[in-house]
């Protein structure tokens, strides 16, 4: 789909795989997740199209992801880094053929390094995020029962995606992380670090509601 099919569409609220023909100002309300394939003038520098459309989408209030192909050069840091002070979501999307199913488990490890590294990123990353809840339920109990529910998510990897090529995709999202940080148990040391923080913040929030509610 390109963008400029969507300037009269008054009725598409998820839209995805979405190229770049012109810049769009003023998206149509009704557009509540876009996903906006990456185009950049090289790997470290994305066009001046793409992030003038990525505000505009941001600004009437839509979740944007910025989807990156198989084939695509990017560096994950310098997006993620970017998508962290912009407010975008990311995805390494899947492929539709299996020759590329190396290259799509390559960007998926890619960025499953740059999420280690990059401190300001806390948007969606696709599907990286989603495989470090896995690994919350794989390490602390429950990830059988795991499946995605968002519609995203279901449409864009979980139903297209044959199971094979998402296990390899997590296969190298797993080697990379422990890779990186040095050890399985590092690994997990650090996926416990999360849902600690999760925790905390749930409980300072649930706190804070406490308290504005005897003092009201």
């Amino acid at each position: 789909m390109k963008i400029s099919e969507l300037k009269n569409d008054h009725e598409t609220s998820l839209a995805w795989g979405v190229e770049l023909d012109e810049e769009m100002f003023d998206p149509p309300a009704n557009i509540r997740t876009i996903g906006l394939l990456w185009e950049g003038d090289s790997g470290d520098q994305i066009s001046d199209r793409l992030i003038d459309t990525v505000i505009a989408f941001t600004l009437s209030g839509a979740e944007v992801i910025v989807e990156v192909r198989p084939g695509d050069t990017v560096d994950h840091q310098y997006l993620l880094t970017l998508a962290g002070n912009a407010g975008f979501s990311v995805a390494a999307i899947p492929p539709t053929d299996e020759k590329d199913v190396d290259a799509w488990s390559n960007q998926c490890a890619g960025f499953a390094e740059a999420i280690l590294t990059v401190p300001n990123f806390a948007r969606h990353l696709y599907p990286v995020t989603g495989y470090m809840t896995y690994l919350v339920l794989e390490f602390f109990g429950g990830a059988d029962a795991l499946k995605p529910t968002d519609p995203y998510t279901v449409q864009r990897f979980y139903d297209p995606t044959p199971e094979a090529w998402a296990d390899e995709s997590k296969a190298k999202m797993r080697e990379r992380m422990t890779e990186v940080l040095g050890s399985e148990e590092a690994l997990k040391e650090y996926i416990g670090a999360i849902l600690k923080a999760i925790h905390d913040e749930t409980k300072k929030q649930f706190i804070e509601l406490l308290r504005s509610r005897h003092t009201a």
